[in-house]
């Protein structure tokens, strides 16, 4: 059942002017099934998710670098992959993509995009473009990357054909930034309640349909859509409670840690983001010891609804199943992969 919120949000569309506050639908799942457990040993640290067109879950270990293909339930299928350099082994696999008939890995440690057939068979490998191990990426079935560059060139991310060719730029970075680091001063000014132009230049990219484009910036409430030329679509920016209290932890953890300058936990909103049936869905990096909370945008731009899940907590990435009435959830931390059904008439 959608229950009214009292949340509202306010959405501010390229070139559309008088913009007025809209109210925000929640949905609050209260369950969630174990699909993998911690104790079935079967993942060191499960980092993506996906469905296959067979119905069955394909899950990325970069730990154990490899693939694990399962069956709704968590019944092991098929292991791909492998720690090594050979033509059908990973080192610190970074992303995946499933299509009818191939499966392709962004190999980071061994600086290639590797194909394998579905029985894990080699097909072949490119280069991977320089970037490709800086932060999130996006694939397409057919061997296309598009992939954030942090903003060192004024733009945003960079898009790529299948041999690794450099097609184009998107985006203008909202910030200017060095590629020298300064972590506690940017701890100090995350105390002092700004965000570090780094993080402000950060995106999950996402690739749609038809070869649209998608750039959720993860270190400010923005979304944007571009077509498969690069020219801009959309620009949304919103706002939801939830984006509180992310900013909230981060601050406590860079007082936690300011003097160390090993880490730094930046204002990143977004975990994860997946375009299904044209709508853009989003999950938000909320405090392991929170539900976890994703968000709906209809095509138009529009945030429709925020999905509240009580049962899943830490989780990092997700996949929606073609009914969309169930949410697949990898929980890194705790090697686990759980599932929550949708209300009946939740939409």
């Amino acid at each position: 059942m959608i229950q009214s919120s009292s949340a509202w949000i306010l959405l501010a569309v390229a070139g559309c002017a008088g913009d007025v506050p809209q109210q925000l639908g929640e949905v609050r799942v209260e369950g969630a099934t174990e699909v993998v457990s911690t104790e079935s040993a079967l993942f060191g640290r499960p980092t993506e998710i996906a469905l296959g067109d067979s119905g069955n879950l394909w899950v990325l270990d970069n730990m154990l670098d490899r693939i694990l293909v399962l069956t709704p339930h968590g019944n092991l299928v098929r292991s791909i992959g492998g720690s090594g350099s050979g033509p059908r082994e990973f080192r610190r696999p970074h992303a995946f993509i499933v299509s009818d008939d191939t499966v392709r890995v962004v190999d980071v440690g061994n600086g290639r995009l590797l194909t394998l057939a579905l029985n894990s068979e080699y097909v072949r490998s490119v280069p991977l473009p320089a970037g490709a191990s800086l932060g999130p990426l996006a694939l397409t079935k057919d061997g296309r990357l598009l992939l954030g560059t942090q903003g060192l060139h004024g733009e945003l991310a960079a898009y790529y054909d299948a041999s690794g060719a450099l097609l184009g730029t998107i985006g203008q970075a909202p910030a200017r930034t060095s590629a020298v680091l300064d972590v506690r001063a940017m701890k100090q000014e995350i105390i002092d309640g700004k965000v570090p132009a780094f993080f402000r230049n950060l995106v999950h990219p996402v690739f749609a349909p038809h070869g649209a484009m998608w750039l959720i910036l993860t270190g400010e409430p923005l979304v944007q859509r571009y077509d498969a030329t690069g020219i801009q679509q959309l620009s949304v920016s919103y706002a939801v409670p939830q984006l509180k209290r992310i900013w909230q932890n981060v601050v406590a953890r860079s007082r936690e840690t300011l003097d160390d300058p090993r880490q730094i936990d930046g204002p990143v909103y977004v975990l994860d983001a997946a375009v299904v049936e044209q709508e853009m869905w989003m999950l938000l990096n909320m405090p392991t010891s929170d539900p976890a909370v994703m968000l709906r945008f209809t095509t138009d731009g529009t945030l429709e609804q925020s999905l509240v899940f009580a049962g899943v907590r830490g989780a990092l990435s997700f996949a929606l199943d073609r009914t969309r009435d169930r949410v697949y959830f990898t929980l890194p931390s705790s090697a686990r992969i759980v599932a929550a059904s949708l209300p009946r008439g939740w939409h």
